[in-house]
């Protein structure tokens, strides 16, 4: 029997590893979800002749991954600053 947690546990695992700076752990998290979101996108632009106008499927796969890659650069530069100065440090002075 299949664990239904697996996914879950796999991208937390993904997401605490690009947080330690494994470049590795990051395209394989883009990687696990490129389909899902190229799907995602699609659906998203059905029935939207305004918008498909001006953006196709991979206009806004691209664009989501560029933010996504911003955002796991975010997390790995707060969780290396909240070492740093944050938690931690305030932990460590009481």
């Amino acid at each position: 029997m299949s664990n239904p947690d697996f996914p879950t546990t796999l991208t937390l695992n993904l997401l605490d590893r690009i947080a330690a700076g494994d470049n590795l752990a990051r395209e394989t998290l883009i990687s696990h979800y490129m389909k899902r979101l190229r799907r995602l996108a699609s659906v998203m632009l059905r029935g939207r002749a305004a918008v498909r106008r001006w953006e196709d499927t991979d206009d806004v796969l691209q664009n989501t991954l560029v933010r996504l890659n911003r955002a796991l650069q975010v997390m790995e530069t707060w969780k290396t600053w909240g070492k740093t100065w944050g938690h931690d440090h305030y932990c460590s002075a009481r």
